[in-house]
């Protein structure tokens, strides 16, 4: 006949198993978000590539647009989303990819800055960026907007310079935009000579 466990036993098994949770939480959830950043940035790598083969095959401009600007319906879009867009060699927004949809970055995570230099993040001020204008979407904006974003030609190369977009840990609540954990932030930079993308600083 199996013994049952008294309350002191059971409620000292419930506070050992409190203890280690105490312990191993915080180097789990650092694991967590280290692991977001990292696929965050696969995902916006895939992304740009098949917006430049997308660019390639129909003979157009083709962008991936980052909401940077507040002016939008909810505070889930910036600096957290991105979709694919035609534009024409003006940068002006012409319509949606068909078929694409608004992403989302996994939680915790955002685009920080796309800038110039192989140091990456640079202010937030999205320098590397090419603006695109004109931006409607009924769901999403009250009015046309223009967005950030990198352009790929017909040709396959980009319009602008060389960009590195920096994506790390942080947030955007209350018209603010957070980063966190700094040292914990991916780059990947779009050549704009051959549009070729890759990770790091390469």
């Amino acid at each position: 006949m199996f013994k049952r466990f008294s309350l002191v036993e059971l409620m000292a098994v419930v506070a050992i198993i409190g203890i280690i949770m105490a312990i191993t939480l915080p180097a789990f959830l650092t694991m967590t978000k280290g692991q977001a950043v990292e696929l965050a940035t696969r995902e916006i790598g895939s992304k740009l590539k098949a917006v430049r083969s997308y660019a390639i095959t129909k003979r157009v401009y083709c962008a991936l647009i980052f909401v940077t600007n507040q002016t939008v319906l909810s505070q889930n879009y910036p600096y957290k989303s991105y979709r694919a867009c035609i534009v024409n060699s003006s940068n002006v927004f012409q319509g949606w990819v068909p078929d694409e949809k608004w992403d989302f970055f996994p939680t915790g995570t955002i685009i920080q800055d796309i800038s110039t230099t192989t140091a990456g993040y640079n202010g937030g001020t999205f320098v590397g960026a090419a603006d695109i204008t004109s931006v409607t979407d009924a769901k999403v904006l009250s009015s046309s907007q223009t967005f950030k974003g990198i352009i790929f030609r017909s040709t396959g190369d980009v319009v602008g310079s060389d960009a590195y977009l920096v994506i790390g840990e942080g947030e955007y609540t209350s018209n603010t935009v957070a980063r966190h954990n700094t040292a914990n932030m991916a780059i990947i930079h779009v050549d704009n000579y051959t549009g070729r993308i890759s990770y790091g600083t390469q």
